[in-house]
């Protein structure tokens, strides 16, 4: 173990790197920098608890490989982690990020494997390249509002990752963001995004369904092949996307129920990869909501088909089966799902 005084102000690169048999380290009040890879492969460290003195730490790969490390504190006022602080520290269960933290560097938590929740703070401006590559553990993940991009490889092979709840300030979701994600049944992307990347939902084996919204513009390169699950597309937007093709498998096109707003079907019949499809069908917009009842913040569904009711985040707080109803707990705006259409709502 190892205790530095308060008189150290700096810890240089690769000032302990490699000490393999380092369990324990202590920091005291004054350190204002720890330089590139300063642990570095560090394996028997535990655990870190670093002070208010340090602000940030913008410097490379600073814990990288430090495999036993399990808990880490950071003090209240730390506003950055750098490029790769805790990449492949696979046994690291526990972080706090401060709400005072704006910015994530790339591959900042890759091969972080038992990590099995982390918040992400509302303040932040900046995630870098895969910045949860990896993450085994994640089953849930929610991005906060303000978040306009999802970065390259966002979440790529988060191999239990359950639900994402994406924030409607989104525009973007850059290439590989969620790539084989194998455990991801559904996602609902938010009005407002206007282009989904190369590869993005590629080999997500489960997905079974996506709704893309009005806004969407283009969607980019195999961003749903492999996609051996998927069975339905809903799509919002009356000028269809554009795609860089091709976007989907060949199997798609007989077995996914693409469904489109009334207006525009002529238009996906006569759209590039869109017309492909060959079970595709509108969305009756005058009887899908008839049957369902909203008063207050109670909602009956009185229809033949189970309606689904989310947050404007994306988050699922209800499913109700045909003659059920449910009372929300508190106002809000929500998005209610029936018979292909999605209606957002105000309740009071």
């Amino acid at each position: 173990s190892v205790a530095l005084p308060s008189s150290v102000r700096r810890i240089e690169k690769m000032a302990f790197y490699e000490c393999l048999s380092l369990e324990e380290i202590t920091f005291s009040e004054g350190l204002v920098y720890l330089g590139e890879e300063a642990f570095y492969h560090c394996e028997s460290l535990k655990e870190i608890s670093l002070p208010k003195s340090l602000r940030a730490v913008e410097e490379m790969r600073v814990f990288q490989g430090c495999m036993a490390l399990k808990k880490v504190t950071l003090p209240g006022t730390f506003t950055a982690i750098g490029y790769g602080m805790f990449q492949d520290c696979q046994g690291l269960e526990e972080i706090n990020i401060p709400a005072s933290v704006s910015y994530l560097g790339d591959y900042c938590f890759t091969w972080c494997c038992s990590l099995k929740e982390i918040r992400i703070p509302d303040n932040i401006q900046y995630m870098g390249y895969n910045t949860f590559t990896r993450c085994n553990a994640l089953t849930h993940l929610e991005v906060p509002e303000g978040v306009k991009i999802l970065p390259y490889g966002f979440c790529t092979n988060c191999d239990n990752l359950l639900e994402v709840v994406l924030p409607s300030s989104l525009t973007y979701v850059d290439d590989y963001a969620f790539a084989a994600c194998i455990e991801l049944r559904e996602i609902l992307l938010p009005e407002g995004l206007q282009k989904i990347g190369g590869m993005v939902f590629a080999e997500c084996d489960k997905l079974s369904i996506v709704k893309l919204p009005s806004t969407l513009q283009s969607i980019g390169y195999d961003s749903f092949s492999s996609c051996r699950s998927l069975r339905q597309i809903d799509i919002a937007a009356i000028t269809p996307p554009e795609l860089d093709s091709p976007v989907f498998d060949e199997d798609a096109y007989s077995q996914v129920s693409l469904i489109v707003p009334d207006e525009a079907i002529e238009n996906y019949k006569n759209a590039n990869e869109w017309s492909k499809f060959l079970n595709l069908s509108s969305i009756d917009t005058p009887q899908s909501f008839a049957t369902v009842e909203i008063t207050g913040r109670t909602i009956t569904n009185n229809s033949s088909s189970d309606v689904c009711i989310f947050t404007i985040q994306g988050m699922r707080v209800a499913t109700l089966s045909s003659g059920k109803s449910c009372t929300l707990s508190s106002d809000g705006i929500y998005l209610i799902s029936n018979n292909h259409l999605i209606k957002k709502v105000i309740l009071r």
